[in-house]
C-alpha cells in the first residue's frame, strides 16, 4: 500500500502550510507523512526499478544458498547490500532521518522548511504524522546521491546549522521501498542504516565504524533478509 503524503499547495506560504498541517496535531489516521517539495512538483512515491528488485531477490537467494552449502550463518550489512545491489543500478537516493519529540516537532519542522527554500538542502523534506502510541516524529531530508560523500557532509552541516543536534541516520530509499524496516524484521534497530552522525557532532560515520565504537550489532542474519521475499 502506498504511503499517504499531504503536501503544501502552490498558493500557501510556509507559515500557512505549517498552520494547516502541524505535525504534532496531524493524525496518522489522516496521512502517514507531511511532505514539502520546493520545486512545486506533485509528490511522487518512492520507487525502484524492476531490475533492482530482481537483483535484490537474486542476492537473497545466493546468500541463502551459500549459507546452506557452507552450513555457516551468513551476515548481511547495509553497506554490502548497497554496493552489491542498489548502486549497481543507480538506486542511490536516500534519506537523512532523525527523531524529534512531539513538543518540539512543529518548531523544528518550520525551521527545516525555511532552510529548504533558502537552498540549504536539495528539493524535498518530509515529517511523520502524529501516531497515537508514539511521542516522537521522524523528519527526513531527501538526497539524490548518497554515494557523493562530500555532498553528504555538506547536507549534514546544513541540518546541524538549523539547530538540530539529534543523531542522524542515512537510509537508502531502496531499502525503504523493499520494506527493510526494524519494525518488520527483528534486526538491530539501526543496522538498516548506511551512515550515522552521532548527537551534537558533524562527522559522518559508516555504520560499521559507529557500531564498533558503541559495541552494537552491525549486521543481521541472511535468513532474516530472505524473509523479505
Amino acid at each position: 500500500m502506498a504511503l499517504r503524503v499531504l503536501t503544501k499547495t502552490a498558493s500557501e506560504t510556509i507559515p500557512q502550510f505549517i498552520a494547516r498541517l502541524p505535525p504534532s496535531r496531524t493524525s496518522s489516521e489522516v496521512c502517514d507523512w507531511i511532505g514539502l517539495d520546493k520545486t512545486g512538483k506533485e509528490w511522487q512515491p518512492d520507487e525502484i526499478g524492476a531490475s533492482v528488485r530482481r537483483e535484490f531477490e537474486l542476492y537473497c537467494s545466493r546468500e541463502r544458498m551459500a549459507e546452506d552449502n557452507d552450513r555457516k550463518e551468513k551476515r548481511i550489512t547495509m553497506a554490502t547490500l548497497s554496493k552489491t545491489v542498489f548502486e549497481k543500478f543507480g538506486a542511490v537516493q536516500g534519506k537523512w532521518c532523525f527523531q524529534i519529540d512531539r513538543d518540539e516537532v512543529d518548531h523544528v519542522w518550520e525551521s527545516m522548511c525555511h532552510s529548504l527554500y533558502n537552498d540549504f538542502f536539495e528539493d524535498r523534506l518530509q515529517v511523520s504524522a502524529a501516531m497515537p502510541q508514539q511521542s516522537k516524529h521522524c523528519i527526513a531530508v531527501l538526497t539524490n546521491d548518497y554515494t557523493d560523500f562530500k555532498h553528504q557532509e555538506r547536507m549534514v552541516k546544513a541540518v546541524r546549522s538549523t539547530g538540530v543536534q539529534a543523531k542522524l541516520f542515512l537510509k537508502p530509499t531502496a531499502a525503504s521501498v523493499l520494506q527493510l524496516y526494524p519494525q518488520r524484521y527483528p534486526w538491530n534497530d539501526r543496522a538498516t542504516s548506511l551512515y550515522v552522525v552521532p548527537e551534537h557532532q558533524p562527522t559522518i560515520l559508516h555504520w560499521a565504524e559507529f557500531s564498533k565504537r558503541n559495541n552494537i550489532s552491525q549486521s543481521w542474519k541472511s535468513t532474516r533478509l530472505s524473509e523479505a521475499l
